[in-house]
């Protein structure tokens, strides 16, 4: 059975990374992104042997697996020696992107795979220069692009924090009503048993008078 490891990375940007992936293991990045959001994984990735030479990834047939939050698969392509992975979410959640290494794919000396990687969101997930070469772009039309994305990135983020904080004011309020039904009950409960308590205490006390 596979060892399986989930690496929580709720933040908005991920600075390069560093891990080995050795044979029979998964390593697993969990990422909260909002409805609509564009998302790139970029990695260099390696072979390391015992022997301590270096080999080409492509002979191990690992791959990578991103899931959206109802753990449908959205890509699942082979590991490479380099590759920038791009999607757009469909709905906002938790996706998780996990590395595999396929152990039976593995050579005597071959035994994990090192990977440098790094996560990008929204307009920085793009690739302006080949957007400049696809639209025939100059430099000053490839900086106003980009500029133009950073300020939708800006409005979206606006939109999601907003969106978020009418949830957490529903949940709030939902709650602090609860809390409130509660402690009237409390209150009722309370007069009622004290009521009821000096009732019958008057009843134990009647036959003295």
């Amino acid at each position: 059975m596979l060892k399986f490891l989930i690496l929580a990375v709720l933040v908005l940007s991920v600075s390069a990374l560093h891990f080995n992936l050795p044979e029979n293991k998964q390593m697993c990045f969990v990422e909260e992104l909002a409805d609509h959001q564009m998302f790139a994984v970029l990695y260099h990735a390696k072979t390391t042997a015992i022997q301590g030479t270096d080999g080409h990834v492509n002979r191990l047939g690992g791959h990578i697996e991103i899931r959206d939050p109802d753990g449908k698969i959205i890509q699942k392509p082979r590991i490479e020696d380099h590759d920038r992975i791009v999607f757009t979410t469909s709905k906002e959640g938790r996706h998780q992107i996990c590395f595999w290494a396929d152990h039976h794919r593995f050579t005597k000396f071959l035994r994990q795979i090192s990977i440098d990687f790094e996560f990008k969101y929204g307009a920085d997930a793009i690739d302006y220069e080949a957007v400049a070469e696809s639209q025939h772009f100059d430099e000053l039309a490839t900086s106003v692009y980009e500029l133009h994305q950073h300020s939708e990135d800006i409005l979206k983020e606006y939109t999601y924090l907003k969106h978020r904080e009418k949830d957490w004011r529903a949940t709030s309020d939902h709650t602090s009503s609860r809390v409130k039904f509660w402690l009237a009950f409390e209150i009722i409960l309370m007069l009622g048993c004290t009521y009821i308590q000096i009732r019958h205490f008057k009843q134990f006390l009647r036959p003295f008078y």
